[in-house]
């Protein structure tokens, strides 16, 4: 497993992809923690990329506002990139969606680039349905 949280795990075809990367699971303390006390600072150092579904019932679609704004105050936009899925649903992706998304990621980190996430989809034979919504969040 890459990780486990409250005993939700990743699909069996992430156990060999990619190889390498250490795997973790969360403890209770730790999850309870992050549901009561955890605040995001915007003082991103790495790349991350966040999918989100435009209609999603637990995780309103507003925290990609929020969150992007706190990382812009914090002058750190170049390393934030956000999907965003006109769906229904809470993590509500397909496999390749995810396996997809990793890969612009990892793409990310090799060139320093966020490139052209369509291409990259193109590039794996995977063609997301209309209803993807890119946005990069750039200062301005």
């Amino acid at each position: 497993m890459i990780y486990t949280i409250q005993g939700i795990d990743l699909p069996d075809q992430f156990d060999a992809y990619p190889v390498g990367v250490k795997r973790y699971t969360s403890t209770p303390d730790a999850e309870n923690y992050i549901k009561h006390w955890y605040q995001p600072t915007g003082k991103l150092k790495i790349p991350v990329l966040t999918l989100h579904t435009t209609r999603d019932p637990q995780v309103p679609v507003f925290h990609e506002e929020v969150y992007a704004a706190i990382v812009t105050v914090q002058g750190n936009s170049d390393f934030l990139y956000q999907l965003l899925y006109d769906r229904f649903g809470h993590i509500n992706f397909t496999l390749e969606e995810h396996i997809a998304a990793f890969e612009f990621l990892v793409e990310r980190v090799k060139t320093g680039d966020w490139g052209s996430v369509k291409s990259l989809f193109k590039t794996m034979q995977y063609n997301p349905s209309n209803n993807l919504r890119i946005q990069l969040v750039k200062m301005h």
